[in-house]
């Protein structure tokens, strides 16, 4: 693989953002120079905005970006704008919590994978490195792959449980691949306290209504309603 964009959405998660950065630096140099790592801030409040903290970045690209629109799990526009603003062929997609470890990114860089297909992640703690179940919304792809698959939906932004929706556009387009022994590891709360959003700040079983996402497909069905993308405002930060 030439270059590899990671993209990441961002919501009040300053400690995390910095374990990333420094695993980004420890990454070899050769690796770094063909890295980008972009990051979408989710609207996040002040005091708690990504921008906020002070980055010393390494020989990969870094890029951050700020939507503008405060809406509740925005993170479909994160990962469609970090797709827009890729500079690679090959983008891997996961969550702040989850940091890829050197020999996972290792593997990934040296191997040349079937631009047809994307890839999906087993997944350790990050703490002890004992398994864990895998991550249903991390995935490695060519960032073509990406567009024909159209991009997440942002006519169902602000309803938690949609990713599966995403999974099942990419596999009528194209074939799943496991990465058996290329795990990503999750970080938990009790090891950085903002490593995932807390229920007191933002809980995901609030607005979670399956009614209403059944009611929105069925509308647009109706209507014959595209896939929308990039739907509210936003601007680069760095």
């Amino acid at each position: 693989m030439e270059g590899l964009t990671v993209i990441m959405p961002f919501y009040r998660n300053k400690g995390m953002l910095n374990k990333q950065i420094e695993v980004f630096n420890s990454y070899p140099q050769e690796v770094q120079k063909r890295l980008e790592f972009i990051v979408v801030d989710d609207c996040s409040p002040i005091g708690d905005r990504a921008e906020e903290v002070r980055l010393k970045t390494g020989d990969y690209d870094f890029k951050l970006y700020r939507i503008l629109t405060d809406l509740r799990w925005n993170w479909l526009q994160c990962r469609n704008l970090g797709a827009k603003e890729a500079a690679h062929d090959w983008i891997l997609m996961t969550d702040i919590d989850h940091i890829i470890p050197e020999k996972t990114m290792i593997k990934i860089m040296s191997t040349e994978f079937d631009g047809k297909s994307f890839y999906t992640f087993p997944r350790i703690n990050w703490a002890d490195n004992g398994e864990y179940k895998p991550h249903p919304n991390s995935y490695l792809m060519p960032l073509k792959r990406f567009w024909k698959v159209g991009g997440y939906d942002e006519t169902y932004a602000g309803h938690y449980g949609t990713d599966g929706m995403w999974r099942r556009r990419c596999e009528e387009v194209s074939s799943h691949v496991f990465l058996a022994g290329c795990p990503l590891a999750r970080v938990d709360r009790e090891d950085i306290p903002d490593a995932s959003t807390k229920p007191e700040v933002l809980d995901r079983k609030d607005n979670r209504d399956p009614k209403a996402l059944e009611d929105i497909r069925a509308y647009k069905e109706a209507t014959g309603g595209g896939i929308i993308t990039l739907r509210f405002p936003w601007k680069r930060i760095i």
